[in-house]
C-alpha cells in the first residue's frame, strides 16, 4: 500500500504517488484495487517478479 511505501522509504505523499505511476506506466506492478483513491494495493508483475528477483539475487 501507498501509506507503508511512505512511511517505510521517508517520501511524502507525492513522491509516492510519482513513483508508483512510474512503475505502472513501465509495466512493473498493477492496481489491482480498481479506481479506489484511498487503500491502493499494488502487485507485483511478471516482469516486476523477474527484476525483484535478480535484485534480491545481488544483495546476496
Amino acid at each position: 500500500m501507498p501509506s507503508q511505501l511512505k512511511k517505510e522509504l521517508k517520501l511524502e505523499d507525492s513522491n509516492v504517488a510519482r513513483v508508483l505511476r512510474e512503475l505502472e506506466k513501465e509495466g512493473l506492478i498493477r492496481c489491482i484495487t480498481g479506481d479506489t483513491k484511498m487503500g491502493k494495493i499494488y502487485q507485483l508483475t511478471k516482469e516486476g517478479e523477474q527484476i525483484r528477483e535478480e535484485v534480491m539475487k545481488m544483495r546476496l
